[in-house]
């Protein structure tokens, strides 16, 4: 199977209760689908930001931002079993979907593309830490 055929990603998984509607999927190419879904499986909207800033983006806090009245924040993040996969699995599936991005970019890209719509991800600096006395 050609790995750039288009194929359809629920962007609120349907194991998560999401409906196969237009509003929810989005076109992807076979090879970028499966490199999502290496790196967060199928999770919810809260575990990709808590995954995103944990294991993949460490510099930067992500958080969730309700878009539509019918999005309802999970009550704790769920992270699926068996998503710690092979550290060269993982790198190549980052690589194939954010190489080249700035933040901003990753971003926009999870938001129009990947996770729920009804919810969007952003992005912060992490604070610098000095150790105390370490600017004295």
């Amino acid at each position: 199977m050609n790995m750039i055929t288009p194929t359809d990603h629920h962007r609120w998984p349907q194991s998560l209760g999401g409906p196969t509607e237009r509003w929810n999927l989005s076109e992807v190419p076979q090879n970028k689908h499966r490199a999502w879904h290496s790196l967060v499986s199928n999770s919810d909207v809260l575990a990709i930001a808590h995954l995103l800033e944990s294991k993949y983006f460490t510099d930067y806090n992500f958080f969730v931002k309700p878009i539509h009245e019918e999005f309802i924040m999970p009550a704790k993040i769920l992270v699926p079993r068996g998503i710690t996969k092979k550290l060269s699995l993982i790198e190549s599936s980052k690589a194939l979907l954010f190489d080249g991005e700035t933040i901003s970019g990753i971003c926009y890209y999870l938001n129009t593309i990947w996770v729920n719509p009804h919810a969007r991800i952003e992005h912060k600096p992490k604070p610098l830490y000095y150790p105390q006395g370490a600017l004295s």
